[in-house]
């Protein structure tokens, strides 16, 4: 309980909007990383808003080569200086939020400067409101993790996802859904939800499960065809749903997901008629990864679950209620469920990035795993 309220105190604290309005009123020196090109588009205009702000921004750092036009009061330094030991003079640097570009937060922290992803005020927010008004179904969440990693995991999620910083958020080391004890094992029967290009499916098979997998998106699904031939894979261009339907989703290359409007049609089937329907004699394992979906398929899969009690790994980061809602419904099909949860890094080897957003990665001796405000995973078994 007091790790806990000792987070919550950080929530209430050090949320994204106190940091900054202390650092206005500290007139503290940030800086503000821009690795895109079009700096005359778009660079430029959040600089004028951080200052605009009242922030104090001395230092612009940018991608060796990329045209940068700051002001005479502000310095410019190249990334490959920064990469290098050159000492940048301030506190805090200001990052775009999400994509790969995260990565070089590593670059600014080894100089013991902050790294701050650039956030909605209003967002930020909400997030910290949702924390306090849920505290006591957050806490009983945090209360079931089985072990001491989880549990700093829960707490560092609340912090970094309050205020914005990489830094407050602690990753796992082993690869994402491989913890161990929570895998499928030889002779099993296992449940892939959101197979994107069919890698997870590929690993489950290998550990000798059979795998029924579902991608609901064209375009990743024929890669997925690809990735998983050769496997005991059972690939189905389907989304997984509370109930049997057919409905709209906009497609995203890693993202794709059911939406009102959406250009492309799919047909989506709860895991419960899925079942029966194939005749499968028992589920062993699920793992879901459905962009926000995650309690609709828990909920299409309420029989399964209560039935046979599979290991499960579930992705609780799409909506902030997640960190809590999953954790409770799970256990009300099945009170003997016991839970731990990871955080971690995204590894863009062969995943999300490009070949040259890679080589721009290795040219300043970055590692392929992209720090994340996302990539949670609430495992049950």
């Amino acid at each position: 309980m007091r790790d806990f309220l000792h987070s919550v105190g950080k929530v209430l604290e050090n949320d994204y909007n106190s940091i900054l309005e202390s650092m206005v009123g500290s007139g503290r020196r940030c800086g503000f990383f821009y690795p895109f090109c079009n700096w005359q588009q778009d660079g430029r205009v959040v600089l004028e808003g951080l200052r605009d702000w009242g922030l104090r921004v001395t230092c612009v750092c940018a991608l060796d080569g990329v045209f940068v036009n700051v002001p005479e009061d502000v310095e410019l330094v190249y990334l490959s200086e920064a990469a290098h030991g050159r000492r940048l003079d301030v506190d805090v640097m200001f990052m775009p939020r999400g994509n790969w570009q995260r990565a070089f937060s590593r670059c600014f922290e080894q100089q013991g400067i902050t790294t701050i992803a650039l956030a909605d005020g209003d967002f930020m927010k909400g997030i910290r409101s949702a924390f306090l008004q849920h505290l006591p179904e957050l806490y009983d969440s945090y209360a079931l993790l089985r072990d001491s990693e989880s549990r700093s995991a829960f707490r560092a999620a609340m912090e970094g996802l309050s205020s914005s910083r990489y830094a407050d958020f602690c990753h796992a080391s082993e690869p994402q859904y491989m913890l161990h004890g929570f895998l499928p094992c030889e002779g099993d029967t296992a449940i892939d939800g959101g197979a994107y290009d069919g890698a997870t499916s590929r690993d489950f098979a290998s550990l000798g499960a059979k795998v029924y997998a579902f991608e609901l998106d064209t375009c990743n699904f024929r890669r997925a065809q690809e990735k998983v031939k050769g496997y005991d894979v059972v690939l189905e261009n389907k989304g997984l749903w509370s109930e049997e339907s057919e409905e709209r989703y906009a497609p995203e290359d890693v993202g794709s997901k059911i939406a009102v409007g959406g250009s492309e049609a799919a047909h989506l089937i709860d895991v419960d008629t899925y079942v029966e329907r194939m005749r499968i004699s028992r589920v062993d394992y699920i793992k879901l990864d459905v962009e926000g979906a995650e309690m609709r398929v828990l909920k299409g899969a309420a029989k399964s679950i209560a039935k046979w009690k599979p290991k499960m790994a579930l992705s609780a980061y799409h909506k902030t209620e997640d960190l809590w809602l999953l954790t409770a419904y799970v256990k009300s099909l099945r009170p003997d469920y016991e839970f731990a949860f990871r955080h971690y890094c995204i590894d863009v080897h062969d995943y999300w990035a490009t070949e040259a957003d890679r080589a721009v990665m290795k040219r300043y001796g970055l590692e392929l795993l992209v720090p994340s405000e996302f990539e949670m995973v609430l495992y049950c078994r």
